[in-house]
């Protein structure tokens, strides 16, 4: 048995598929589907094709996979870290490992379809919510050995951050052990430059999820889940301009192999809304957005015309006498939001609109909402920014 398809981490987006070849005389298959080294199902395959004797056996387990990797509807998904402070966590309820046993049934001499007692497992595939890579289906970019490998995030371009802004970083860990903090000075020179221990075996298969805002990592010291291979993390953004965050390994010196990302150091605007959500490659993302904002509670409600009672001896309805009631009253709260982002922006806030699972930061928590009536052009040619729409819907 080995993988047909796809590679050894997939996507449970697409199919997880198994090509199994058994020789002449086994009728079908039991599949006994596991996602992180528990039963999650099973079901019989008949044979697919035929190669001289044998038969082919195409098996898909993709959907007992995708129903057991995140986001759940009933619980907050990892990869949303601590607020105000550093995180790193080992996301494994987004990244699961994955393999079938598969039970070869025959019939005996007796005519009765017997069952294999014997289970022939399959490779192990790792399963992430990951949507594809453009328009290939191999993830292998977010991997590493792959030549600066990528973050999983959908903005690549340089994101502004001001110090009371969180964001963090979801990535792949197999080869990869620590990341590296460089901040520039005003005149864009390196000024200070900490790496930290990302606290994962070098070999294993995995995803983790760490801080990189400066609400999470200014004036931060080594404590919990920080552990600082060197350097020390600046007390105040104040005489920097910008600072790069890089994954990489750590042997005594720091060497990068994944890509460089930018984060622009900017004052904060007074009034703000900071959104996280469950990004289109199964990792974290953040964004901020300053601009005109309306809170607001919008009510349902469902209208009933009433008969009116008659009577022969006062047949005259009095003028209190309800006539129409109001019912199934639903009142919920909600922001519309007037804003602009810049160009470059426009494409990473479009996987903000289509993701599951979405949190507003109220007051340093996280409170569930839903994006509704979201408009947001990726690219406008005459235009500086591009203008957002949407309204953010509270439970």
């Amino acid at each position: 048995m080995y993988t047909h398809y796809p590679d050894t981490i997939s996507s449970t987006l697409y199919p997880i598929l198994y090509r199994n070849i058994q020789p002449d005389g086994v009728e079908q298959l039991l599949v006994s589907i596991f996602v992180a080294g528990a039963s999650v199902g099973s079901y019989r395959a008949s044979y697919s094709g035929t190669t001289g004797t044998s038969g082919i056996f195409l098996l898909d387990s993709s959907g007992y996979v995708g129903a057991n990797v995140a986001p759940g509807v009933d619980v907050k998904t990892s990869v949303f870290g601590t607020l105000n402070d550093f995180y790193r966590q080992s996301n494994t309820d987004c990244f699961k490992e994955t393999y079938i046993n598969i039970y070869p049934e025959t019939i005996n001499s007796s005519g009765y379809l017997v069952t294999s007692t014997a289970a022939q497992q399959s490779t192990t595939t790792y399963a992430l919510s990951a949507d594809t890579w453009e328009y290939d289906y191999n993830l292998s970019i977010f991997q590493q050995p792959a030549g600066n490998f990528q973050f999983l995030t959908a903005q690549r371009e340089a994101r502004r951050v001001a110090d009371a802004d969180n964001i963090f970083l979801s990535y792949l860990t197999y080869g990869t052990d620590a990341a590296e903090f460089i901040f520039y000075d005003l005149a864009g020179a390196p000024a200070s430059t900490v790496v930290i221990d990302l606290v994962h075996a070098f070999t294993d298969y995995g995803m983790q999820t760490f801080s990189v805002g400066l609400a999470n990592i200014l004036g931060q010291t080594a404590g919990g889940e920080l552990v600082i291979l060197s350097g020390t993390f600046p007390t105040s953004s104040s005489g920097y301009s910008y600072y790069t965050v890089q994954a990489g390994v750590y042997s005594g010196s720091f060497v990068g192999s994944s890509e460089v990302l930018v984060f622009n150091i900017e004052q904060g605007c007074p009034d703000k809304l900071e959104l996280h959500w469950f990004g289109k490659y199964g990792g974290a993302e953040s964004y901020v957005f300053c601009g005109n904002f309306t809170d607001q509670v919008k009510t349902d409600s469902e209208n009933i015309d009433v008969a009116q009672t008659w009577n022969y001896t006062a047949p005259r309805a009095n003028s209190y006498d309800k006539r129409v009631l109001k019912t199934n009253i639903q009142s919920r709260k909600e922001i519309e939001v007037n804003t602009s982002i810049p160009q470059e922006d426009g494409e990473y806030i479009a996987t903000l609109f289509e993701s599951p699972e979405v949190y507003l930061n109220v007051g340093g928590q996280y409170v569930a909402v839903v994006i509704d009536n979201a408009t947001v052009p990726t690219l406008d040619n005459r235009e500086v920014e591009l203008e957002v729409k949407f309204t953010i819907l509270f439970g």
